[in-house]
């Protein structure tokens, strides 16, 4: 959707000039930069995504690899953890539409699930998948969420899969924090061995495996009522750009599909 959109209740960028370039020229060349000789791995249909939400210049590369194996669609809901603000189970908003530097994304509300406006004003977690979203679906619309404690998974993911059948679910999460490279890529391994193999409970229990845990075991809960596969697109730390390998995060790219 254009800039200048007529719609009201509009949820602004809060992490533009931070996270990410807040000129549209510039977001936009460095996206075509980050899609720039990637290929498509996954043998399949795309219905899901794992991606890091970290600052581009960190993670944005991983994240290209899996918005590069997704196919056009029309809807796509957005699972987020919530950094800022205690949420119990999920939380959904009730916006019209979210802006980026690359124009304003229509924001569709659910009515199954509670809304707290408030949690996602400063949040970047769901914000960050934006701009790949509109690089790859330019009329995508959305569905935001944020997570916080488990809730109630499997009735949440059952709710989810009968409001959109046919959406691509996008999970946002880094892997571990602040560790040696060399530690983090062990740790890493072993939990992204865990959600290949739908193993949530590895993921709660573990200590640092991931802070979009409870969207990941969230996934994971839609992913074994679906069906779907899963296989990890691309993995790399921080260190891989930033060169500092004392303190990294992990980041991975997972697809799920049919």
């Amino acid at each position: 959707m254009a800039r200048g959109s007529s719609m009201k209740n509009i949820r602004e960028p809060a992490v533009a000039g931070i996270f990410y370039p807040e000129n549209p020229r510039e977001l936009s060349r460095i996206l075509d930069g980050f899609f720039a000789g990637i290929k498509k791995t996954v043998d399949g249909e795309v219905k899901a995504l794992i991606v890091p939400h970290a600052g581009y210049e960190y993670s944005g590369p991983v994240a290209a690899w899996g918005f590069a194996q997704i196919s056009p669609c029309p809807h796509a809901v957005i699972i987020g953890p919530a950094h800022f603000e205690y949420i119990d189970g999920i939380a959904g908003n009730s916006y019209d539409g979210w802006q980026t530097p690359l124009g304003i994304v229509k924001h569709i509300q659910s009515n199954r699930f509670a809304t707290n406006n408030h949690a996602f004003d400063q949040e970047h977690s769901v914000e960050v998948q934006l701009p790949f979203l509109q690089k790859t679906m330019p009329t995508v619309s959305l569905s935001c969420f944020l997570t916080g404690t488990d809730g109630n998974r499997k009735d949440i993911a059952e709710k989810m899969c009968t409001e959109y059948p046919n959406s691509l679910f996008v999970i946002s999460s880094d892997l571990s924090h602040y560790l040696p490279d060399t530690e983090t890529r062990e740790k890493d391994r072993k939990t992204i061995h865990a959600i290949l193999n739908g193993d949530a409970q590895y993921i709660l229990d573990t200590q640092n495996s991931a802070c979009g845990l409870e969207g990941i075991a969230l996934l994971i809960e839609i992913a074994q009522l679906k069906k779907w596969k899963s296989s990890l697109v691309r993995y790399d730390t921080s260190a891989g750009t930033s060169g500092d390998c004392n303190r990294v995060v992990g980041y991975a790219a997972i697809a799920y599909y049919v």
